[in-house]
């Protein structure tokens, strides 16, 4: 797999049911995303060949509503919940492209209408969560979180992949509004569509 791919696909895979802003939840359906500003470290959990050596660092902005994650010597995203869109930054080609609609989904978590089951309950980083498995048109598995919305860890298979990713570190605090805006002097590209099948 080519480094120049590994930002969104890693993204996609390892973080495949974060933090999405879901207002109007019903009360039988977890917290999805954290209610005060928080950073995590996390280790990836299956994925493709390599994914296991990855450690990821998601920081969450609650009064700006974006999630940044960093896949350290690959780059960096920003998914803006309140605006519903996002970037990615190729760090060393220092170039810059909307987040494809995929990384988007895999930042969001789980569809608005997928099915919850509480499972039990875990600790993880030091801290206590809820699991949960889930079920939505896409993807399926399980993701345990705490009651302040901090997912710690999660299993799940999309389209016949199956990853995810657990916390290591978990640190709550003011985080820094200027690691959420987009870098200045960076080329901006477009992502790459799938080319069309030919026809028979």
């Amino acid at each position: 797999m080519s480094r120049r791919v590994l930002p969104a696909r890693c993204l996609a895979i390892l973080l495949p049911a974060m933090f999405a802003a879901m207002p109007g939840m019903a009360q039988d359906k977890p917290v999805l995303r954290p209610v005060r500003d928080v950073a995590v470290d996390y280790r990836a959990l299956g994925g493709p060949p390599g994914s296991e050596a990855l450690v990821t660092r998601m920081e969450w902005s609650q009064a700006l509503q974006k999630l940044r994650v960093d896949v350290p010597g690959l780059g960096w995203s920003v998914a803006d919940h309140g605006q519903g869109r996002g970037f990615i930054v190729m760090q060393e080609a220092r170039r810059i492209m909307d987040m494809p609609a995929v990384v988007q989904q895999a930042q969001l978590g789980p569809a608005l209408d997928a099915s919850f089951t509480k499972e039990g309950t875990a600790q993880v980083a030091g801290l206590a969560c809820t699991i949960w498995r889930f079920r939505d048109k896409t993807s399926e598995g399980t993701t345990c979180l705490t009651a302040e919305g901090v997912m710690l860890r999660t299993l799940a298979t999309i389209s016949g992949i199956t990853g995810g990713s657990e916390a290591l570190n978990v640190v709550f605090g003011p985080q820094d509004p200027a690691r959420f805006a987009e870098p200045e002097g960076y080329a901006r590209v477009q992502p790459r569509q799938p080319r069309n099948r030919p026809q028979p």
